[in-house]
């Protein structure tokens, strides 16, 4: 279990602690005011002694009391809920009120066969945590299954020196990157490249990625080229150290550049900061999710071979987006 999940848990149990005693204050101000109703506890451990004696008499069998039990208990509760209704109260008011009913905010849920399984709301909640850059928070609008095909035209087909059409492309990449989220494993997981120009849905397939690595418990870093750039420069003159920010960008599972070549190049800060970066990330297999609008000689010129050969090493993915900027159509 990622550290991630770990910290979900611990932050589920303190709120679920937490609506519990919410809960048993609620009941117990309820019962100080109707103390004739206070006898829930006290009607089902007679009904159980009930069915004990009833065994030991022999007017019911062993495999009959835990269905004499159920039975009897169900009406119990059933009329005290009736006589808490009779006084315009709810009876559900006097639960704990959860964030998810179907785990009660435990983050398991039972299954059919004695096992349990993650709640969604705990992955969900990994997520969230795993997602540490703070200029980025997930935006459950932004998925897979929203991504708009129908925005990216189909002709001419192939566009003009081009393979595909740019519909039938984004088809290919689109199928590309939710194959590399969802089978996403830090240590076989590859670089990846998404490399085109301005309004291609480059950055929301990042986004995509980004959440779907998240939701499976891996750790996520967000971080647009240019802040990445400030951080360095910040670092390296001494005006500002962000520890924290600056292990992240190390050790997290997935880390994200978002623009890469549209932020200024200081040679001897940031393009070595940068190099550092990948190349420890290279050593400890984590790998890195760019976009940019640099083709492979651009990115080189750029860059240098250091940074690019480190950036699309031998199992990277290379996608090249193509054709018409479509947030300007409509």
């Amino acid at each position: 279990m990622s550290e991630y999940y770990r910290r979900a848990l611990r932050q589920m149990d303190i709120n679920r602690t937490e609506k519990i005693a919410e809960a048993r204050a609620r009941s117990d101000a309820f019962y100080a005011a109707h103390p004739q109703l206070d006898t829930l506890q006290k009607d089902i451990a007679a009904v159980t002694r009930e069915g004990f004696v009833a065994m030991r008499k022999g007017e019911l069998s062993a495999d009959a009391l835990e269905d004499f039990s159920k039975k009897r208990i169900a009406q119990i509760r059933k009329a005290h809920e009736d006589a808490i209704r009779a006084l315009g109260v709810d009876p559900a008011s006097l639960s704990p009120r959860w964030d998810c009913p179907a785990c009660e905010d435990t983050g398991y849920i039972a299954t059919e066969d004695g096992n349990r399984k993650m709640c969604i709301c705990l992955k969900q909640l990994a997520a969230a945590l795993a997602l540490v850059a703070p200029e980025y928070r997930p935006d459950p609008a932004i998925t897979f299954e929203a991504f708009d095909l129908s925005r990216f035209p189909a002709q001419p087909d192939p566009v003009p020196n081009e393979k595909y059409s740019q519909h039938a492309l984004m088809e290919k990449v689109l199928e590309i990157c939710k194959n590399y989220a969802e089978n996403f494993e830090r240590k076989k997981a590859g670089n990846m490249v998404l490399v085109g120009d301005s309004g291609l849905g480059k950055t929301y397939l990042a986004h995509c990625i980004a959440n779907k690595v998240a939701e499976k418990g891996f750790s996520v870093c967000f971080v647009t080229a240019y802040n990445l750039s400030n951080l360095m420069r910040g670092a390296y003159l001494g005006e500002s150290h962000d520890v924290e920010m600056e292990q992240a960008l190390l050790s997290c599972d997935l880390l994200v550049i978002d623009d890469l070549g549209s932020e200024p190049i200081r040679k001897n800060i940031n393009l070595e900061s940068l190099f550092s970066l990948l190349n420890e990330r290279g050593i400890a297999k984590r790998p890195v999710l760019v976009c940019s609008n640099l083709l492979n000689t651009s990115m080189r010129d750029r860059y240098g071979e250091r940074i690019t050969s480190r950036l699309m090493a031998d199992n990277a993915t290379i996608l090249r987006l193509y054709g018409s900027d479509v947030r300007h159509m409509k």
